[in-house]
């Protein structure tokens, strides 16, 4: 018997739908394995991601640490700080490169997207502009007022490198203070636009969509799923709207595989199975056929037919999060500076506190981050 444990999206705690729509893939995942292996069965638990570590050394200080880790990249790395997984030879898991020591494995992409109503919408903006177009015109956006959720809308504003160096306690130079500001005062207009909401978080988007409440929305691929079965063809999926000329920058999510450290041989074995099996290229293509919700982080997957527009959303999402790297590589949605930055958010965006005042104190209170 394997115990397995998932992080999983929502911070403050984890939503029917989702947990219903994730726990439904990873039971695909698990029957699929057990066909081959009928004699290795294993336990999922879902914790959230903001007390995921917590829950883990709880756990480890009784010996009762998990034999497989499903996770983010940030929280894997933070595993492995820890001293809550082991790192293993790269060719132990497949898909990895060379003889070098890896605290975990990727093997898929829940990229940040558009949601939409087609009755409302027939065609995604692709543009920033075309979105304040669209709500001028009567179309209801809804956006988040998170950090995280929103740092797709720097890279469109050209503010992404600010964003992330402010966020490090980096000098900025008068231009990137000036295109600080700018998405600043992009996010404060925005709010003035009649169409466009800001709620607090991609799960209350994901319910005012489903209800008729909303028309557009920022969204996770892992929302599509319960989106999916309340709105059936009325669900449109798209890639964030650019700038004029800058990439969006959504935060993607790559889910790794790790091994937790209180495993016997036995246990360790099969958890190497089990991340062979996920990784590889037959198993990833059947899992991109069965649900919408990801990306296979195996490039050679082929598009699947049964929701294409969907899988292409997801690849062109991928391009865009490529296309702004390093930057936002470096943004870590749970790190303190993040956090004040959400903080500073909420007063900029209705109209509390200037676009100006806003960049003067993000940038005061992270040179004085010790």
């Amino acid at each position: 018997m394997l115990y397995a444990a998932a992080s999983i999206s929502d911070s403050a705690s984890i939503s029917p739908a989702i947990r219903e729509a994730y726990t439904q893939q990873l039971t695909e995942i698990r029957t699929g394995f057990r066909q081959l292996y009928p004699e290795i069965d294993f336990q999922i638990a879902l914790y959230p991601e903001s007390n995921f570590i917590d829950e883990l050394l709880q756990r480890s200080d009784l010996n009762l640490g998990p034999d497989l880790i499903i996770t983010n990249t940030l929280l894997a790395a933070q595993l492995f700080e820890v001293g809550l997984t082991d790192a293993q030879p790269a060719n132990d898991v497949r898909g990895s490169d060379g003889q070098k020591m890896h605290a975990s494995a990727p093997f898929a992409i829940y990229p940040q997207l558009a949601c939409f109503n087609k009755t409302a919408i027939p065609k995604s903006p692709t543009t920033t502009q075309e979105l304040i177009q669209m709500s001028d015109a009567g179309v209801r956006i809804g956006l988040s007022t998170r950090a995280s959720q929103l740092i797709w809308s720097a890279g469109s504003s050209g503010a992404l490198s600010a964003v992330t160096e402010a966020l490090q306690n980096a000098n900025l130079s008068t231009t990137q203070k000036d295109e600080l500001t700018s998405w600043f005062r992009w996010l404060q207009q925005a709010n003035r636009t009649e169409g466009i909401r800001f709620l607090s978080n991609h799960s209350q988007l994901r319910k005012a969509l489903a209800n008729g409440e909303l028309d557009w929305i920022s969204c996770n691929s892992a929302s599509t799923t319960p989106l999916k079965r309340a709105m059936g063809e009325q669900l449109g999926v798209a890639a964030l709207p650019d700038g004029t000329r800058h990439s969006a920058s959504p935060m993607n999510r790559m889910r790794v595989l790790a091994f937790g450290n209180d495993s016997t041989q036995q246990q360790r074995q099969a958890a190497k199975r089990f991340a062979n099996y996920v990784m590889s290229p037959i198993v990833q293509q059947n899992l991109s056929r069965q649900s919408a919700a990801y990306l296979p982080a195996n490039r050679l997957v082929k598009r699947p037919q049964n929701d294409a527009k969907t899988f292409n959303a997801m690849i062109e999402a991928r391009e865009q999060a490529e296309a702004s790297e390093p930057a936002i590589g470096s943004f870590n949605p749970y790190s303190e500076s993040t956090r004040r930055l959400t903080k500073l958010l909420t007063p900029l965006i209705f109209g509390q506190t200037t676009a100006q005042d806003t960049t003067k104190q993000l940038l005061d209170s992270s040179s004085q981050e010790p």
